[in-house]
Parts: C-alpha cells; sequence; structure tokens
C-alpha cells in the first residue's frame, strides 16, 4: 500500500523519496544527511517511530534538532497527539492518510526548509 501511494505522491509532486521499513534504518548514522522531512509511522516494528525520533533528535549529525519529522498514527485523541509532539515529532497526520492534507503538511516544512 505505501509503496503505491508513495509511487503516486512521487509521480505528482518533483520530490525525491527514500523509504525505511523499520525505525532502526532511519537512525543509521548519515541516513537522513540529505533529507529535508521525514515521514515516520509510530507503529513500525522493531523501533517504533517515538523511538526513532527520539534517537534522531539526540544524535550528534547537524541536522538532528532541526529536521522536521512528521508523525503518521491512527491516534486522534489530544493526548495521543501531545504525547507524539513531545516524543521529537514536528506535526502529526491521521492514518489512513489523506493525500491532500499529507501533500499540505509536507509543503509547509518543504518550504521552511527551502528557505534556509
Amino acid at each position: 500500500m505505501f509503496n503505491i501511494f508513495f509511487f503516486f505522491f512521487k509521480q505528482k509532486t518533483a520530490y525525491e523519496i527514500s523509504a525505511c521499513l523499520v525505525g532502526s534504518e532511519m537512525c543509521i548514522r548519515d541516513r537522513y544527511k540529505d533529507i529535508d522531512v521525514i515521514l515516520m509511522d509510530v507503529d513500525m516494528p522493531i523501533m517504533d517511530g517515538y523511538e526513532a525520533a527520539n534517537t534522531i533528535r539526540k544524535s550528534k549529525h547537524a541536522n538532528s534538532s532541526t529536521i522536521p519529522i512528521i508523525a503518521m498514527s491512527q491516534d486522534v485523541y489530544e493526548d495521543d497527539v501531545e504525547k507524539i509532539l513531545n516524543n521529537g515529532f514536528n506535526s502529526h497526520v491521521i492514518k489512513p492518510v489523506d493525500a491532500d492534507e499529507l501533500y499540505y503538511t509536507l509543503e509547509k516544512y518543504l518550504e521552511t526548509s527551502e528557505q534556509t
């Protein structure tokens, strides 16, 4: 499902997309060196999104504290979203993902990264 969605999204935009299947893959040193924004599911196997986001934020990488990390989850309650935002994420989109909402959220952070 994600492969099809991201393929469609990539065709609709000019962005290059890199995919990781588990959170620990994203935390490999320099994996996010040239990435402008991270879209991460909070419910991943091996290392969940919370742990992955916190690992990225605590790393010594130059972009670790500033790279936008957007959470994807089925959590819609205020407490759940607050937990997401307090664990290294900048924003949250609800699953199932609405393509327009995702596009708007990504554009917001990509416009910011282009200005810096």
